[in-house]
């Protein structure tokens, strides 16, 4: 898992998947396509798959496009895509943000110490919230 948290950081092949209050751990993928028996130079399957927070995951988001238009690499075309989704199911899920992440002077105290139950969702939608 170490190895996956370094793919989603600055110096990493996914940057634009870092989440802003979770660690995400991930990997990308990219793939040339083939058309008729021949790897096509201009046509590819990119890829970033990642979950957060990466040392409790909570949810696990696959991006998968198929010829994407902005760039073709898995970092480049699906992990922006990873990082708005992952954001906006975050919220939805009121997915805890990492206590390692806030600051050190947050004002606003953590209650309670039991942890969240785990949480399931639907291939077609955001049931079992």
């Amino acid at each position: 898992v170490e190895a996956l948290k370094k793919v989603a950081t600055p110096e990493g092949t996914a940057a634009g998947a870092a989440l802003t209050n979770y660690i995400v751990a991930g990997k990308t993928g990219t793939a040339q396509k083939v058309v008729n028996g021949t790897y096509a130079a201009d046509k590819f399957i990119s890829s970033f798959i990642g979950f957060f927070p990466a040392d409790n995951p909570e949810l696990c988001i696959s991006v998968v496009l198929d010829e994407p238009k902005n760039g073709y690499y898995g970092g480049q075309a699906a992990a922006p895509a990873f990082k708005r989704i992952a954001e906006a199911a975050a919220n939805y899920l009121n997915i805890r943000p990492e206590k390692s992440l806030q600051p050190a002077d947050a004002d606003a105290p953590i209650v309670g110490t039991d942890p969240a139950p785990i949480r399931t969702v639907a291939a077609r939608g955001l049931a079992n919230r």
